[in-house]
């Protein structure tokens, strides 16, 4: 169970902090290749800060604690927080708009999946392996 908690938040910390560089460097660039279309020094500006540095904030205090066995329980719930907030939020978009494509099927099916993992590992991770 602890190789399993390992594994799953160095991926998810490495994914955020992974979206959060190229997002940063390219950030109109990245979302145009998923037919999202902005432009201008005030989207490029926006999408850094918000894209970009919110998911290099996540995916860096992930990793720290996942470096801290006492902390790991708390990467756990940040984890399911944080992917399962994009993931169901995504897929209520979908439901309402009715508007699917392979890129959006891949992520909320990747944000699902670590929400469900990292609750079902939270869930069997002993209160005593928090930072609380």
């Amino acid at each position: 169970m602890r190789t399993l908690t390992l594994i799953v938040l160095l991926l998810s910390a490495l994914s955020f902090i992974g979206f959060g560089l190229v997002l940063t460097a390219h950030p109109i660039e990245i979302l145009a290749m998923t037919d999202v279309h902005v432009s201008g020094p005030i989207a490029d500006t926006e999408i850094r800060a918000f894209y970009g540095g919110l998911e290099l904030a996540l995916g860096g205090l992930i990793l720290a604690w996942t470096v801290a066995p006492s902390r790991r329980r708390d990467a756990l719930l940040l984890t399911a927080v944080s992917y399962g907030g994009i993931g169901l939020t995504r897929l209520g978009s979908m439901l309402v708009t009715g508007d699917q494509s392979s890129f959006l099927m891949f992520a909320v099916a990747t944000e699902l999946g670590f929400l469900i993992i990292a609750t079902l590992l939270y869930r069997h991770t002993p209160a005593s392996q928090s930072g609380r």
